[in-house]
């Protein structure tokens, strides 16, 4: 189905949201109506949620303000003759570039599928909106219960010759970008006010930095904190207001927490928005702390921030047996390098770990050693970075090695490799040493 194609174009997306323009000055006409008029349609929303972020809602937040006609709102059983005469306003509509909304429920798989369409002009330009919301876009694992992702369609509005279902209601062809993902919340009995304060006591005053509401959940913490009466209470708090939950999907090894991640409910952009009042705008959605060796991203798609630890690189990789990627652990005890990574070794023959990361992306770096009889025989680390710090790497490796025997080749079996891993991540590498854990 086509919704399902473009909710995969979401989750590709990895750029800023585009500003909401202002409403045109264009005097309405009199079919014209409030968007915040409109009426809503498929309203699948749990009424205790926090956010009512259902198709129409969530467009009537995003486009407040716009006057539009409205199309129609067809629901499943809508008749032949509500099609009909959708389709035939919308046509016209388009024709004429006057501002237009429509939407229509879908029958899902195994959840409330609906779908709507927006066209207006904005500086002088006529423009179109599409927005998608699933109650269950998780099939059964979501927090909450649906939201609706809305995206700017980067050519003219037009209709579209492949229709969304048989009944005939065909939407406008759009291949935007995603400007906003709009989530339902988890249904609570606590206020919309006290809930959203609980949530800004989250951010720190500086980029990358945690409030005082996390408590004793805080980067550096042993992994073991998770399980604490302290910090179960922390983020049982947080939780408590329906509209974050703190991810706790770390993987099982690591000694440290290195990351956090606390996903959001609500209009998104608006919460991207108050990161950008308090820690300043960026380009990439990334804020950087050096001094504090601190970063994170707000992902729009996931409405999530991540906030995590790095390295720089003289820290993070060394000649020892006790450097997060230690070059001279080769031929060392392997059992002493899993103790002090809190892993264990599989096999007898396999070790795994995840460090801090390095530079300015986000993840951490997940290691794996390879073990014989007991010894340490090959390292490789595998993450994502930026270019200059890859630039920096190959400085270090240089200094600790010599000059590369080839390109991205040192002595003692040291490489590195670049280029985008098997999800197609941008800027991942691998550093290699002694025997690959791939031979």
């Amino acid at each position: 189905m086509r919704w399902l194609a473009l909710w995969f174009l979401f989750a590709c997306e990895r750029g800023a949201p585009s500003p909401v323009p202002a409403p045109p000055s264009v005097a309405p006409r009199d079919s014209l109506k409030r968007i915040e008029d409109v009426p809503k349609l498929a309203n699948y929303r749990d009424e205790k949620s926090p956010y009512d972020c259902t198709v129409i809602s969530a467009m009537q937040t995003y486009l407040a303000g716009a006057r539009v006609e409205s199309c129609g709102m067809l629901e499943i059983h809508a008749t032949p003759e509500a099609v009909s005469a959708t389709t035939a306003c919308v046509e016209k509509a388009i024709a004429a570039t006057r501002p237009v909304i429509f939407a229509q429920a879908v029958q899902g798989t195994d959840s409330g599928v609906a779908v709507a369409t927006l066209a207006r002009m904005e500086n002088g330009k006529y423009v179109g909106y599409e927005a998608h919301f699933d109650s269950d876009p998780c099939g059964g694992s979501c927090s909450d219960r649906g939201w609706t992702r809305i995206a700017r369609c980067t050519s003219a509005p037009r209709v579209s010759t492949a229709c969304l279902d048989r009944r005939g209601t065909c939407l406008l062809e759009c291949d935007g970008s995603l400007v906003e993902t709009c989530r339902n919340g988890k249904a609570t009995a606590v206020s919309r006010a006290d809930a959203e304060k609980a949530r800004a006591s989250l951010f720190g005053p500086t980029p990358a930095s945690l409030g005082p509401a996390l408590g004793p959940l805080q980067l550096g913490a042993p992994f073991t904190a998770w399980e604490t009466p302290g910090v179960k209470a922390a983020i049982q708090a947080i939780e408590a207001g329906g509209i974050v939950w703190v991810v706790s999907d770390r993987p099982p090894y690591g000694a440290t927490i290195d990351s956090i991640a606390l996903d959001f409910a609500g209009p998104c952009s608006a919460i991207r928005a108050g990161l950008v009042a308090r820690w300043g705008a960026t380009a990439d959605d990334i804020w950087v702390d050096a001094s504090a060796h601190r970063r994170a991203r707000f992902d729009l798609v996931a409405c999530q921030l991540r906030v995590e630890s790095y390295l720089d690189i003289d820290a993070w990789i060394a000649d020892t047996a006790t450097a997060p990627f230690p070059l001279g652990a080769i031929g060392s005890n392997a059992a002493a390098l899993a103790k002090r990574v809190g892993a264990t070794i599989e096999d007898g023959s396999r070790l795994d770990a995840s460090i801090p990361g390095i530079g300015r992306a986000i993840g951490t770096i997940e290691i794996d050693a390879v073990v014989q009889r007991g010894r340490i025989v090959g390292l490789t680390a595998r993450g994502a970075t930026d270019s200059t710090t890859l630039d920096q790497l190959r400085a270090r490796l240089t200094a600790l090695r010599g000059k590369p025997i080839k390109e991205d080749v040192w002595r003692g079996k040291v490489s590195i490799s670049t280029g985008p891993d098997y999800s197609g991540e941008k800027g991942s590498f691998s550093l290699s040493i002694g025997s690959s854990s791939l031979e």
